[in-house]
């Protein structure tokens, strides 16, 4: 079962065994990678969202005999439906950071097709000492920058309060590579990373700069090219 504040369930048994009960809380806005008006509508092919972006996690987890006991663990819950993946993106998360246990970051790069037309998306959203810096408006996407390859991504953007500039990247052995597979049948492959490293730099309208690092973040790249090189778990 999985519910805006729950998460139950096992799978598999004797000594294989994998469960999970856990709850969840969150005082963040949801994220939406485009205006919410649009999420009704058969315009995208593809809709993320986060509805929870900085979760504080508590319950059990129990894998092979050994249980882990949550109490208010840093956690997130997205979702993501459509007709079809994205063919290229990058998607990175964090809020496990070395030096700042309060700072959330979640960054979308890719060529989605709304309403049959491709542009470049670069969202960006940091959450940092309890103020949110935002580029997810059409104004945000149009302005930041970003790129990425097949183990690494790239971004930048900037508003009135803030400039954010950062990189997100792992080594091959740190990525499970999943298929992900559209309705139609088409191929998506996803290349997955929960143990990436991140820098970001964020220089703050009249106050002193902050750089945040980490090596537990989430980084996400697809791809329909079936020569990443990364291996094929699932």
């Amino acid at each position: 079962t999985l519910t805006r504040s729950n998460a139950k369930g096992a799978l598999g048994g004797g000594n294989e065994r994998i469960a999970y009960d856990l709850s969840y809380t969150c005082d963040a806005p949801p994220i939406y990678y485009l205006p919410e008006r649009i999420y009704p509508l058969r315009v995208s092919g593809n809709k993320p969202t986060t509805p929870l972006p900085d979760a504080r996690v508590s319950g059990t987890v129990t894998v092979r005999g050994e249980t882990w006991t949550l109490d208010r663990w840093h956690g997130s819950l997205g979702h993501n439906w459509g007709k079809a993946h994205t063919d290229s993106y990058a998607w990175a998360q964090c809020s496990a950071w070395d030096d700042h246990d309060d700072a959330f970051l979640e960054v979308a790069l890719g060529l989605p097709r709304v309403a049959g037309v491709r542009f470049p998306f670069r969202m960006i959203v940091l959450r940092l000492r309890g103020v949110r810096y935002d580029m997810s408006t059409l104004r945000h996407i149009k302005n930041n920058r970003g790129d990425f390859t097949l183990q690494r991504c790239r971004f930048e953007g900037k508003d009135d309060l803030a400039t954010i500039r950062g990189e997100v990247w792992a080594s091959a052995d740190d990525f499970a590579g999943l298929h992900y597979e559209d309705p139609d049948g088409g191929m998506l492959y996803c290349l997955n990373s929960k143990l990436a490293s991140a820098r970001v730099e964020v220089a703050l309208r009249g106050r002193a700069p902050v750089t945040l690092h980490t090596s537990r973040a989430a980084l996400e790249i697809g791809t329909r090219d079936p020569r990443h090189g990364i291996e094929m778990i699932l």
